[in-house]
């Protein structure tokens, strides 16, 4: 069972189209509040600062939060122990796996039709591309392209 978690609603219909069978949107305190103690695991993709402890709250005891996201180097996070201690917590990292997953991950993502959602921009609209990630507009990434590549980045925005 799959639950997508963002700050708003604003990417609940992309979720659920991704697969997600629900959506939690942790700007509302109420909900995320009535989803304390419910997770098994959480997959943190977060590239910012979020509060480590509002997401720890939402895991079973000995469950696993596992951060994939990292923020600036500047920013330091900030985490109250007992949120993990108190009900055995798990809390770990991967940054990049082994190359060898590499193949197998592209593997898996042909053989079942998965793709990224990116947008494509040509060099020339290579400031564009920077403003939409710096708003945080881009949806997910923004990808630029070389003219001789041949692909119209027209063809996939």
């Amino acid at each position: 069972h799959t639950v997508a978690i963002s700050r708003t609603d604003s990417k609940a219909e992309e979720a659920r189209g991704f697969g997600a069978a629900e959506f939690l949107a942790s700007s509302d305190a109420a909900a995320m509040d009535a989803s304390k103690g419910t997770f098994d695991m959480l997959l943190n993709t977060v590239s910012g600062n979020a509060g480590v402890d509002e997401y720890l709250a939402l895991l079973k005891p000995r469950g696993t939060m596992a951060c994939v996201g990292l923020p600036e180097k500047t920013e330091k996070s900030k985490m109250f122990l007992h949120s993990l201690v108190l009900q055995e917590k798990n809390l770990c990292g991967s940054y990049l796996g082994p190359y060898a997953d590499y193949g197998e991950m592209l593997e898996f993502a042909c053989r079942h039709g998965v793709a990224p959602m990116v947008e494509l921009y040509p060099m020339a609209r290579v400031n564009e591309a920077i403003d939409r990630i710096r708003e945080n507009k881009a949806r997910y990434r923004c990808v630029l392209t070389s003219e001789e590549t041949g692909v119209d980045p027209a063809a996939r925005m």
